[in-house]
């Protein structure tokens, strides 16, 4: 991705995150996307599944950038989502990227086509590391 690409992600990140309910929207949004979703998150710990996100978020720009630590990261987060462990089903990435773009409709003001191509797009990388481990 070139610079001004991450940086416009950035922005849209920021703008969402400074909305207190951008979180809790997606979660609302994925959790609601599929019986096997709302299944899986039944007993989950919001607080703390919401901090796990957010920290996701910008490791997956941070491995767009090359870096070597927040690949590894992902790559723990993944091992963790496969198939050896929780083993998510790839076709929750696809209700996953959907749900977040939405919320991301719903609560950046800046809203466009563009920014909705550029988080998928932000988002493709590490998402394709997540079903590697399937």
């Amino acid at each position: 991705m070139e610079p001004q690409e991450i940086a416009s992600f950035n922005d849209s990140l920021s703008r969402c995150l400074a909305s207190e309910d951008f979180l809790d929207r997606f979660y609302e949004l994925f959790v609601g996307s599929s019986a096997s979703v709302e299944e899986l998150f039944r007993d989950t710990d919001f607080a703390r599944q919401k901090r796990m996100l957010r920290s996701s978020l910008y490791m997956m720009v941070m491995v767009v950038e090359g870096d070597d630590d927040a690949r590894h990261y992902l790559e723990r987060v993944a091992e963790r989502h496969g198939e050896a462990d929780l083993d998510i089903p790839a076709t929750m990435y696809d209700l996953w990227l959907d749900s977040l773009v939405r919320a991301v409709s719903e609560r950046d003001p800046e809203w466009s086509d563009g920014t909705e191509a550029l988080w998928r797009k932000m988002m493709s990388q590490g998402i394709e590391m997540m079903r590697s481990y399937q």
